[in-house]
């Protein structure tokens, strides 16, 4: 994974990048498809709440639209 991120963050070393995605993936909040449903969001808003990287809790009908995504899954 980190392969694939790093020339997204030049300036993170890829140890550190590695560390980042493997607590992404233990914390449950990696996305299994590219539709992410509440409880995924719910989570993902989570962890970024405590980590202190947001100010308020969004409400998922208000921020999320997954009509794009859901158009993309049915490309085969």
């Amino acid at each position: 994974m980190a392969d694939v991120i790093v020339p997204y963050f030049p300036q993170v070393e890829k140890d550190i990048l590695v560390s980042v995605a493997d607590r992404y993936k233990k914390a449950d909040v990696w996305a299994k498809d590219p539709i992410i449903d509440q409880e995924e969001w719910e989570n993902m808003h989570t962890v970024m709440w405590q980590a202190g990287e947001l100010k308020t809790l969004d409400p998922y009908d208000k921020l999320v639209n997954t009509s794009f995504a859901e158009k993309a899954k049915q490309v085969k």
